[in-house]
């Protein structure tokens, strides 16, 4: 079995989000999540588009290379992301969790407006 579905709850994301992401149709999704046949272009695209393994995504070897810190996907495409940003926008990333942090603690539940 692969692990499409795996990778994908783990960037809690739906499977039109995680289509776009890899760039790949919905229904291809959703039949490879099914346990349909999972050609080898199609897990280098999802295995390129998540940053893990091909043989990971394929079901063949279930340890992901992700590093010594143990990232969820959630957290390596967070990461991902602030790597995309300018200085400016890196620090105001950095200066708006710090603020975050320091007001809510780091155990609460912050909402977001537009989040969801």
């Amino acid at each position: 079995m692969n692990n499409v579905l795996t990778i994908r709850n783990g960037l809690k994301m739906t499977q039109d989000e995680f289509a776009e992401y890899c760039d790949m149709a919905r229904a291809s999704i959703a039949r490879y999540e099914a346990g349909g046949n999972l050609s080898r272009s199609a897990a280098q695209k999802i295995a390129t588009a998540c940053h893990v393994s091909i043989s990971y995504v394929l079901g063949i070897n279930e340890d992901t290379d992700r590093g010594s810190l143990k990232l969820s996907l959630a957290e390596e495409a967070l990461i991902r992301d602030y790597r995309t940003l300018s200085p400016d926008g890196q620090a105001y990333i950095r200066q708006t969790m710090a603020m975050a942090i320091n007001t809510m603690g780091q155990n609460e539940t912050v909402s977001v407006v537009g989040a969801g």
